[in-house]
């Protein structure tokens, strides 16, 4: 019962030392899991000793008892040759003799090694003969208790795994926003140069009223133009995507491409753009828009590799049929090698020069239409271009 009353390890260790000790009077016990996967055996010391201990199978006492399956008796443990006095100067002890024991499961395999350390009164036969009978029970304790904690350690490994991820995303988003941005500043130099050219203008014809107000009107909207192009982009750049909302997805799909439009003229891709009405879907405006971003930013960067013509084609309908809202983003750049179309949506992978980017991108995209109850998936042909499809249920539940 007391041996199954904890899968603590170090909590357990001191339960075996009090067990060992109630019949077998020692100073201190040291109970070794054998790990065969990785060919050694890892030690926990009880009494509040600090520090761990790991050696190969075969080597050493507690390797030696691993091995072979076979219990040591050291009477003098600095005058036997598999005796490691630097184990002693790690956990500040002196150890002057020791019993090590092997721990087996049911099957009879020896899971661990059990080391009993400068013993109070000799042992005897009866002493071996409890030994022997626990040790199934201390051994499947153990084996609950390490299994324990490694899935422990899994579950931490795991979390911080995806904080990385988390934060290299946040450094994928900063990315975005610095390309867009180029695309801001393209947006806002034409405006202005207009809005200056008209000014000018203005100071000239101040004589001449009926002309006034069209250089008026025109300085209107250049300056109406250029701050509708800053806002979007500083809701854009926000910390978060925001709440969920009704949300119209030809509207998000629209400025997304509006903030690089102006990067294709420059780049001399053409586009075709052909969004038709869709009915309103819940979800978060911010993460949608960055998840086309991507795509967009993606079929960019295939099509102006095209010696030809780059081209891109985006296309948004309703199929009410099925109850999904689509988009379609397609490039007539070269397609997606074979042995890169399993690894495109995995973290980390991307065929861009290290430094350029975290490979995070359509990663980002499968999270974010997945967490809209939705799917992306592609379709390439060599030679031929990429096309990207999101589907997203039209009537998506609310959050």
């Amino acid at each position: 019962m007391l041996l199954n009353s904890t899968l603590a390890l170090k909590e357990l260790t001191e339960i075996i030392l009090e067990i060992v000790r109630s019949e077998v009077p020692v100073e201190r016990v040291t109970a070794f899991r054998v790990d065969r996967q990785r060919k050694v055996v890892h030690s926990l010391v009880a009494q509040e000793a600090q520090g761990e201990i790991s050696l190969p199978i075969g080597s050493g006492i507690a390797g030696t008892v691993a091995a072979t399956g076979t219990p040591l008796d050291i009477s003098d443990a600095y005058a036997d040759p598999l005796f490691n006095p630097a184990f002693d100067r790690l956990l500040n002890f002196r150890t002057r003799d020791l019993l090590a024991l092997p721990i087996v499961d049911r099957a009879g395999e020896v899971v661990g090694v059990l080391e009993l350390l400068n013993r109070r009164r000799p042992i005897n036969e009866s002493d071996l003969a409890f030994l022997q009978g626990i040790s199934v029970y201390v051994g499947l304790a153990l084996e609950n208790a390490w299994l324990y904690q490694e899935a422990l350690t899994k579950q931490k490994v795991e979390e911080e795994l995806a904080r990385v991820r988390d934060r290299l995303a946040q450094t994928e988003r900063v990315m975005m926003m610095a390309q867009v941005l180029s695309g801001v500043v393209h947006e806002i130099n034409n405006p202005l140069a207009i809005a200056m050219g008209n000014v000018g203008l203005l100071k000239d014809d101040l004589t001449h009223s009926t002309q006034h107000l069209g250089h008026l009107t025109a300085v209107e909207l250049a300056i109406d133009r250029t701050a509708t192009v800053v806002r979007r982009f500083v809701q854009l750049a926000r910390a978060e995507a925001g709440e969920h909302q009704t949300t119209d997805l030809k509207k998000v799909l629209g400025q997304a491409i509006e903030l690089r439009s102006n990067e294709w003229k420059r780049l001399g891709i053409g586009a075709t753009i052909d969004l038709r009405p869709t009915p309103p879907i819940h979800a978060r405006e911010g993460e949608l828009q960055l998840a086309f971003l991507h795509l967009l930013v993606n079929a960019e960067e295939a099509a102006v590799r095209n010696p030809l013509q780059g081209r891109i084609s985006v296309r948004a309908f309703h199929d009410a049929t099925r109850h999904q809202v689509v988009i379609e983003i397609e490039d007539s750049g070269s397609g997606i090698p074979t042995e890169a179309r399993d690894q495109v949506f995995k973290p980390f992978y991307t065929t861009k020069a290290a430094g350029t980017a975290t490979g995070l991108g359509l990663t980002t995209v499968r999270n974010i239409v997945e967490r809209h109850h939705g799917r992306v998936w592609f379709e390439t042909t060599k030679g031929s271009g990429t096309k990207f499809i999101v589907e997203l249920r039209d009537t998506v539940p609310a959050f």
